[in-house]
């Protein structure tokens, strides 16, 4: 029980939206409640968000994965520009090729260290939810969203378009 509707979403298997009263709203699973409100009442306590965090119970298994060029720590400067390629954001691995954040290869001065690091932005697990990738590509400075297999390893990265297209194509993704 609980008051977080929030909350409900992300730990229950059921939830009830209960009406001023005691009565019952609904009852569904929350994939379910957040894709299919049964009524204003049970959307307008929803929030505004809802489709966002619905994301969250769909699957991602077919993003376009792309291979991302990755320096580790301690390359040099010419290592890092001519991995990088003419972008302006490069991927920093450690040993494990594990990533641990992003640098600007035209403004390293010598070897990639923790000081050139932008470590902002989320890691989304590949074949995870379409949210998780979606904020992993939306929160990266590179725009590219990192993902990552269970032991947390560079699988590659996907850009925000192509988890929107994703998303247009799931069932019940168009509603006009």
């Amino acid at each position: 029980v609980t008051h977080d509707i929030d909350e409900a979403i992300k730990l229950g298997d059921q939830v009830v939206v209960m009406r001023v009263g005691g009565t019952i709203a609904q009852l569904d699973s929350p994939a379910d409640l957040l894709a299919d409100p049964a009524d204003d009442f049970v959307a307008d306590f929803l929030g505004r968000d809802r489709g966002y965090r619905g994301l969250a119970f769909q699957a991602a298994p077919a993003l376009r994965i792309r291979a991302e060029p990755t320096v580790a720590l301690g390359a040099g400067v010419e290592e890092a520009r001519r991995v990088a390629s003419g972008e302006q954001w490069l991927l920093v691995v450690d040993e494990a090729q594990a990533p641990v954040g992003w640098v600007r290869p035209d403004r390293l001065t010598g070897p990639v260290g923790p000081d050139d690091l932008h470590r902002g932005g989320t890691v989304a697990p590949v074949g995870g939810s379409l949210r998780a990738a979606l904020d992993a590509a939306l929160s990266a400075v590179s725009r590219r969203g990192v993902l990552v297999d269970a032991d947390g390893r560079l699988v590659g990265t996907v850009l925000a378009r192509d988890v929107l297209t994703e998303i247009e194509r799931e069932p019940g993704g168009d509603d006009s």
